[in-house]
C-alpha cells in the first residue's frame, strides 16, 4: 500500500510489480488480498482492457492515513538528535556504498 500511494493511485498492477522488482504472480495475490479486505478496487484501464488500474477505497485511504501517521512518529523518535545535514550525508554515503556494491557485482 506504501508503494502504491508513492506510485500515485491510478498506476497499473504492472507499473507496481516493476517498482518493487516482483514477479506479477505475487503481487496478483497480495493485490487480491488487498481487495479483498476492502482496501483497495481495481479497475479495468479504459485504454488498455489488459490493463488494471489500483485506487484506494475510502477505507483503505484511512488506512493509509493512519500508516503515514505511525511512520511519522517513528521517523521522528529514529531521527531525533540527527541534523537534517547529517541525514543527507548519511544518504550519501549510503549511495556510494551502493554504487560500490553494483560495480563489484558486475565485474564478477
Amino acid at each position: 500500500m506504501i508503494h502504491m500511494a508513492l506510485l500515485g493511485e491510478g498506476c497499473t498492477q504492472q507499473m507496481l510489480a516493476e517498482s518493487l522488482e516482483i514477479e506479477m504472480p505475487s503481487l496478483t495475490r497480495t493485490i487480491k488480498q488487498l481487495e479483498t479486505a476492502g482496501l483497495i478496487k481495481r479497475i479495468v484501464d479504459e485504454n488498455d482492457k489488459r490493463s488494471r488500474l489500483l485506487y484506494f477505497t475510502p477505507m483503505g485511504k484511512g488506512r493509509m492515513n493512519d500508516i503515514e501517521s505511525t511512520l511519522a512518529a517513528l521517523r521522528d523518535e529514529v531521527y531525533a538528535g540527527i541534523s537534517d545535514e547529517e541525514l543527507n550525508i548519511m544518504a550519501l554515503c549510503i549511495n556510494k556504498i551502493e554504487q560500490n556494491a553494483v560495480r563489484l557485482l558486475e565485474a564478477n
